[in-house]
């Protein structure tokens, strides 16, 4: 749409498997097989014809016969919140969050030190 500046679901696809291709430190047979898995799901991903146009519109700026594949999850309606709900429940979850009570104590310093940084792209 015109004066819109966000970007749309294909292009921050797009953005994500660029940064993983231009990472020397990742062996490229993984960038392939996050390249091949990207998962959609929430209840927009029951739109007619989504999946498909997305992986159209991700694959037109990938190199040609580059591997992609986009794929709707099983339940799309609940699958994130089960996998939310399982991740909260294990120890990584709470080495992982900043709590309200965190930032009020240590700030955006607290912030930072937890590398939890905001960014457009």
């Amino acid at each position: 749409m015109v004066g819109v500046d966000q970007a749309g679901l294909d292009e921050m696809a797009a953005i994500s498997l660029n940064r993983l291709s231009a990472r020397a430190d990742i062996d490229e047979s993984v960038k392939d097989r996050i390249a091949i898995s990207i998962l959609v799901t929430g209840g927009s991903s029951l739109f007619p014809g989504l999946v498909p146009r997305l992986e159209a519109l991700i694959r037109q700026p990938r190199p040609y016969l580059s591997p992609l594949k986009v794929v709707r999850a099983s339940d799309p309606v609940l699958d994130a919140w089960r996998g939310a709900a399982i991740y909260a429940d294990s120890r990584g979850f709470s080495l992982q969050t900043f709590s309200m009570q965190d930032y009020y104590e240590q700030g955006e310093a607290g912030l930072r030190r937890h590398n939890i940084v905001y960014s457009l792209y």
